[in-house]
């Protein structure tokens, strides 16, 4: 494994389904509805970015907002939530 690669990569839905699948128990049930609610999380950020525009550099940051902007955003497109959604849509 490279440095580059997470150890535990992020899941994605199929993943989270065939992991109660194996275990269906309270307990795991409860993480995965925990997961999906930090899902969710991210998927209203996402939101909240894309409602800014396209074109986030338009709004008035400061130089360290808009990299605090150009982090989120650039984390957020490779968040598996927020692909699957584009993918779904």
């Amino acid at each position: 494994m490279s440095s580059s690669q997470p150890k535990y990569p992020p899941l994605e839905r199929h993943h989270l389904r065939a992991i109660y699948e194996r275990s269906r128990t309270q307990d795991v049930r409860t993480l995965i509805w925990e997961i999906v609610r930090l899902q969710r999380f991210v998927l209203k950020v996402d939101d909240l970015f894309r409602s800014m525009g396209r074109n986030r550099h338009a709004n008035r940051f400061d130089g360290v907002s808009q990299k605090i902007v150009d982090v989120l955003c650039s984390m957020l497109m490779s968040e598996p939530a927020v692909v699957e959604r584009d993918d779904d849509a």
